[in-house]
């Protein structure tokens, strides 16, 4: 008898301690609550995330993740984070970061709503005296919603960094934006960012606007992704002039854009100068002449599925005694529209420019000439019969 109670015994705690086992297997099925909120602040070296808290038995904080894609995401802390905010100072320059928080108890919970930020110092809503923004501690700057700058520049010297985030806006009055270090737009195609012109006490006068000069600015890199990037941007009301939007000695990539002048009869000009290689693709550009005064031949430079309307010419070669460039740097885009045709003005030689694979209004376009450009061909083949398909924005 003695035996059989002890066997029982046995029978009973192993009982007891399978149930204990498995009433944990069933809480680690039981997480806490999702986090809810989470928001996220940019400010100079942080990144600031809070959240409301979650609820559950066996909560012991929250793990945080975060990407540099929206899609692949990595723990961010080490030991579940027992605040309901957290900073992160592990941040890089122009980078836009994902954010995730997920309770972590008796299992982990379901992620929270997603969020995305970068760092920097945020401009203020507005300048009266123009603005310089200076290479030293305080970059990279940031335009967060709505900044308006009057009675002056905006001027981004060598050195400094300006980014402009999801919708974004920059509103200069009738003056100039230079750009000698780095402008860059993180914004997206769906939350697109604008860089606009106003003037101070009463509407634009029709020409009247604002300049985007770049000058010597950070040059784009493909590899890296780094350096001047203007995309999935509205720019508009560029004020009537020769270079309202001008590229000097330098390389920025423009991208998925749409480019308006503020002057109806389409006399202002979008200039490559120097030695320039800019990447233009995906963009509209309305009431502006493309006009290419570089010789491109040996660089990168692309300008490709671009919808150009309402200039004064389609496009404008100038002051050079080359054929400019190479087949297939200007190609696939949609020239129609135009008040006149191609203009060529002191291009001095005897060869032909390639053209070929752009689309003139379904055959090829009126070239107009200045007297030393009497020699010079220019090569249409094959000029496409309808327009190509991807031309201009995506939004």
């Amino acid at each position: 008898m003695k035996k059989t109670g002890l066997i029982s015994l046995i029978i009973l705690l192993t009982l007891f301690i399978g149930c204990s086992d498995d009433d944990k297997s069933v809480d680690s099925d039981n997480p806490p609550s999702v986090p809810t909120n989470l928001v996220a602040v940019g400010s100079l070296g942080n990144i600031h995330l809070s959240w409301d808290a979650s609820t559950g038995e066996g909560l012991l904080g929250y793990n945080i993740d975060r990407s540099t894609d929206g899609v692949n995401f990595y723990q961010r802390n080490g030991d579940p984070v027992v605040p309901t905010e957290f900073d992160d100072t592990d941040v890089l320059d122009g980078v836009v970061y994902y954010y995730r928080v997920m309770a972590d108890g008796d299992g982990e919970s379901a992620p929270s709503n997603v969020v995305k930020e970068i760092h920097g110092t945020r401009l203020e809503a507005s300048y009266d005296n123009g603005l310089t923004i200076e290479s030293g501690v305080l970059n990279p700057y940031v335009v967060e919603d709505t900044v308006v700058v009057n009675g002056g520049n905006l001027v981004i010297q060598d050195g400094a960094k300006l980014y402009l985030k999801d919708d974004a806006i920059l509103d200069m009055d009738t003056f100039n934006i230079r750009v000698y270090g780095l402008l860059r737009v993180v914004a997206t195609a769906d939350a697109n960012a604008t860089i606009t012109g106003h003037r101070v006490g009463g509407a634009l006068n029709d020409g009247e606007g604002f300049r985007l000069q770049f000058d010597d600015a950070d040059d784009f890199e493909a590899v890296g992704n780094t350096g001047c990037l203007i995309q999935n941007t509205m720019i508009s009301n560029l004020r009537s002039s020769n270079n309202a939007l001008d590229i000097l000695n330098c390389s920025p990539r423009i991208y998925n854009c749409k480019i308006t002048a503020n002057m109806t009869t389409g006399g202002s000009y979008f200039e490559i100068r120097g030695t320039s290689a800019p990447i233009i693709e995906n963009c509209s550009i309305n009431n502006i002449v493309l006009a290419i005064r570089s010789d491109l031949r040996s660089t990168t430079a692309l300008i490709q599925n671009n919808f150009c309307r309402d200039g004064y010419y389609s496009l404008y070669f100038a002051g050079l005694d080359n054929p400019t460039v190479t087949a297939g740097q200007i190609a696939y885009n949609n020239f129609d529209g135009n008040v006149n045709g191609l203009r060529l003005n002191g291009m001095s030689g005897d060869y032909s420019i390639p053209l070929g694979n752009n689309y003139w209004d379904g055959g090829v376009p009126f070239i107009s000439r200045s007297t030393s450009d009497i020699t010079v061909l220019v090569d249409f083949s094959p000029a496409l019969v309808s327009a190509p398909t991807g031309c201009g924005p995506t939004w």
